[in-house]
């Protein structure tokens, strides 16, 4: 019957309908109040609704700035629109040079590198245009250009600092409203900087997740795929350690205890530390119960973490980029020694 209840939400986060999706968790968590399923589902909704927020607010400040542009701009023509005159005359205009154009386009770079431009700097750039002879049909294709330039730049910068990863790409947004970048606009460069942070960074983290209980294994994965990683899963000991014969993750996150199985976590841990490529490998365990003797045998053995089921996404994400810097750290330690 809970599950029943979960598929439901499911259909309704997908469909944006979060609180008919909250109602059916909510049910859910009456029959079985500590269902670590219905629990994680609570978070997940809590995130889609979350997002789905953002994007709106994105979109309805993308569509008020476009509209104060338009109103400006019919504001701008009815201004300038001359008088018709009795007797036209042929007014000829100076066309710009190359060298006064790639002169505009590095003070449109100056303006834009740190952001949005001001209102002062518009009427600097106004300015410079009548001096150069700048057209607005040119000066709109080397903003556009600039813009763009500036905002690549930009995350680059922030990806070397580490102020945005695959753990933190929500970054990427507060950059896009420094830089007033549309979603299309990032679309057209998004190539580029993908290529770009991927020459930066040749580390690409696999993770695998052991656990029984699917529902809960589909939505870590889900997560955590959009966090970046490439995710392996098994839903039995015996499966895992096969697949752990021809694989080397970079992590691995396992249940302690398997309806499915006479074999439990601590079982794969010790098998796992006896193979050569993942002796060193970062392991955390999961638990729903809390079993003093179990986290203490786990702690004898040397594993590096547990997390007791439920946990948020956030925690979990946490616990893992520590985990993979640390173990990336000690592969640079020995490949050095």
């Amino acid at each position: 019957m809970v599950g029943e209840f979960l598929k439901r939400a499911d259909k309704l986060i997908k469909e944006a309908n979060f609180d008919g999706a909250d109602y059916e968790v909510e049910r859910a968590l009456q029959m079985e109040p500590n269902n670590v399923y219905a629990l994680a589902y609570r978070d997940r909704i809590k995130d889609a609704r979350r997002l789905h927020d953002e994007k709106k607010k994105r979109e309805d400040e993308e569509r008020k700035v476009q509209e104060e542009a338009l109103r400006t701009a019919k504001e701008q023509i009815r201004i300038i629109t001359p008088q018709p005159q009795p007797e036209p005359v042929q007014q000829h205009h100076r066309i710009a040079t190359a060298k006064e154009i790639d002169r505009y386009k590095k003070i449109l770079v100056d303006a834009w590198r740190d952001g949005l431009i001001t209102a002062q700097e518009i009427a600097v750039l106004k300015r410079v245009r009548i001096d150069l002879s700048i057209t607005e049909e040119v000066h709109h294709t080397l903003e556009r250009e600039v813009k763009l330039e500036c905002y690549v730049d930009a995350v680059r910068k922030a990806w070397r600092d580490g102020l945005i990863s695959p753990l933190k790409a929500g970054a990427l947004d507060g950059l896009r409203k420094k830089y007033g970048i549309s979603i299309e606009e990032h679309l057209h460069v998004e190539g580029k900087i993908l290529w770009e942070l991927q020459q930066g960074t040749k580390i690409s983290a696999t993770l695998f997740l052991i656990d029984d209980e699917q529902l809960l294994l589909g939505v870590l994965k889900d997560s955590l795929q959009l966090a970046g990683f490439s995710v392996l899963t098994a839903t039995t000991p015996e499966e895992a350690l096969q697949e752990l014969h021809s694989v080397v993750p970079d992590l691995i996150i396992c249940d302690i205890r398997f309806d499915n199985s006479d074999l439990d976590g601590l079982f794969i841990y010790e098998q796992v530390r006896k193979m050569p490529d993942l002796n060193t490998v970062p392991f955390i365990f999961l638990s729903g119960v809390r079993d003093d003797q179990v986290l203490k045998t786990g702690l004898e053995l040397g594993v590096d973490d547990f997390l007791m089921k439920p946990f948020n996404t956030e925690t979990l994400l946490a616990v893992i980029e520590g985990k993979l810097k640390r173990y990336g750290e000690l592969k640079k330690y020995r490949t050095t020694m």
